[in-house]
């Protein structure tokens, strides 16, 4: 398995592009049954395959989210470094938040769509 920072690594140089390039593969997902099912069942070939190398030694898993389930990505504990003790605790507290507006590899994603109301009178 690659380590985390190794992952990170190689998250950092493709960010740039992973986006645009992960989008525009979800969006080919959504039009193409097939091609849904293999980036479910072989995600890194299909990745791959898009332009979006996997780092050697690191399981990619593709789940995806229905009306009922939703699924969350828990990211790995950052190491004293990146967060100290402190940062910690005052995130635990919700006195800090951490990082931005949205994770790593999770900016494009929305967890709780907006489900549409009934009109009122």
């Amino acid at each position: 398995m690659a380590s985390v920072l190794e992952s990170e690594q190689v998250s950092t140089q493709l960010q740039g592009d992973f986006g645009k390039l992960w989008a525009q593969l979800v969006a080919k997902a959504w039009t193409d049954d097939k091609l849904r099912e293999r980036l479910m069942s072989d995600p890194q070939s299909v990745m791959e395959e898009n332009g979006l190398p996997v780092p050697p030694g690191l399981e990619v898993r593709v789940v995806q989210n229905t009306e009922g389930v939703i699924y969350l990505p828990l990211p790995p504990k950052p190491s004293p470094a990146e967060l100290s003790e402190e940062d910690l605790s005052q995130a635990v507290a919700g006195t800090r938040p951490i990082g931005g507006a949205c994770g790593n590899d999770t900016c494009s994603v929305t967890y709780f769509p907006l489900r549409p109301q009934a009109p009122t009178r």
